[in-house]
């Protein structure tokens, strides 16, 4: 604790990849994140937590070097109206990716959300994102821009109705750039709480 509403903290993560099958390249891979940052209700009507440090991974694959950078974990929460969240999120980080040619990707990435309670049991949401990955052994990079809406609709304590509608854009920049799309989708469903 650092003062009457400041508290500072400081977190160590190890991460060890296996992949059960052998691949080229190899997918094994070591990964180490340190942060330090503080965490706080800077008013009534704000809270939030930041940290900022180092991460690197390591690759078992000989011809991927080792990657080390900045590492950031921010989000804040800002209380406009009694009825209305905003809400941002900031990361940093290595990722592990489903891809045949590179194990993983450094990601940097933001998410904006404004929550509203329209009703006392209707609670309307929308977002937007961006993602830019850097990826591992190869030239490639992307960048993700997505926009959400959606609503939740609680019948009580533990039912809600959900629904929402997003949009994802994706841009490659390498010599694949084939490999961008667009892509709406739309979802509803209903959710129990235990």
């Amino acid at each position: 604790r650092i003062g009457p509403e400041l508290y500072g903290f400081v977190s160590a993560e190890r991460a060890w990849r296996r992949a059960r099958l052998s691949s080229i390249p190899n997918r094994d891979t070591n990964e180490l994140q340190i942060l330090a940052g503080v965490r706080s209700e800077i008013s009534p009507l704000w809270s939030g937590s930041v940290a900022a440090g180092y991460l690197q991974a390591d690759f078992e694959d000989p011809a991927i070097d080792t990657r080390r950078s900045f590492a950031l974990n921010a989000n804040a929460e800002y209380y406009f109206t009694p009825l209305t969240t905003i809400s941002l999120e900031l990361d940093r980080s290595i990722q592990g990716i489903a891809s045949v040619t590179t194990p993983a990707a450094l990601v940097t990435s933001g998410r904006l959300s404004v929550d509203h309670e329209l009703l006392r049991n209707l609670i309307l949401s929308v977002s937007s994102s961006y993602e830019k990955a850097d990826f591992e052994a190869s030239d490639a990079t992307t960048d993700r821009f997505g926009l959400y809406a959606g609503a939740e609709y609680r019948l009580s304590r533990r039912i809600s109705i959900t629904g929402g509608a997003n949009y994802l854009t994706r841009n490659r920049e390498d010599v694949d750039s084939g490999l961008a799309f667009s892509r709406f989708s739309a979802n509803i469903g209903v959710n129990f709480r235990l």
